[in-house]
């Protein structure tokens, strides 16, 4: 096998493992907040949502039959992820 296929494989790897994670922490954080009285049905639902696409997205199924979502690449991901730190950060001053 070449190194550029043993890399590659090693970078499916680890994308698969991130994408496990976050799918854990949303169904974490759906099952803490559903767990709540104060939880909004809103919030709720959003929650159950992005599980519900994590779990299909997990299962090999096709996301994008739905639509598409703008933040789909880990670029893009990146910048909103450090938008929003940034955002409650200040809030938190």
């Amino acid at each position: 096998m070449s190194d550029q296929i043993r890399q590659l494989e090693k970078d499916r790897d680890y994308w698969k493992r991130v994408a496990a994670y976050l799918a854990s922490c949303h169904a974490a954080t759906l099952s803490y907040d559903g767990s709540l009285k104060s939880t909004s049905k809103a919030r709720r639902e959003r929650f159950e949502s992005i599980v519900e696409k994590a779990r299909d997205m997990m299962d090999g199924k096709d996301w994008r039959a739905g639509g598409s979502y703008a933040l789909a690449t880990p670029e893009n991901a990146i910048k909103h992820c450090d938008s929003a730190l940034s955002q409650f950060s200040k809030e938190a001053k």
